[in-house]
């Protein structure tokens, strides 16, 4: 039986019940595998990115039809800014 790491999450079951759907955590842009329950075979269902390339974030939420055609996505971002302030005393 293939186990998880702590840096992934359940998404998803397939359709037939052979396999799911893993989220690996921590990467840009997100990857979502489909692993095959019997055989442990890992392979790319989708790479999932937010479009931009400023701040930081994460997915908060992935939602899938049961044939998992359609799918929704929820994505969040911080933005933050860095000041210089010279000559203050």
């Amino acid at each position: 039986m293939t186990q998880l790491s702590q840096i992934e999450d359940f998404v998803h079951w397939s359709a037939d019940g052979r396999s799911v759907l893993i989220g690996v955590d921590f990467t840009r842009p997100v990857r979502i595998d489909r692993l095959d329950l019997s055989s442990g075979r890992r392979t790319l269902w989708r790479l999932l990115s937010s479009g931009g390339r400023m701040g930081a974030g994460g997915l908060t939420g992935l939602v899938l039809s049961a044939n998992e055609e359609i799918w929704v996505a929820g994505y969040q971002r911080w933005f933050t800014e860095l000041l210089v302030i010279d000559g203050l005393r």
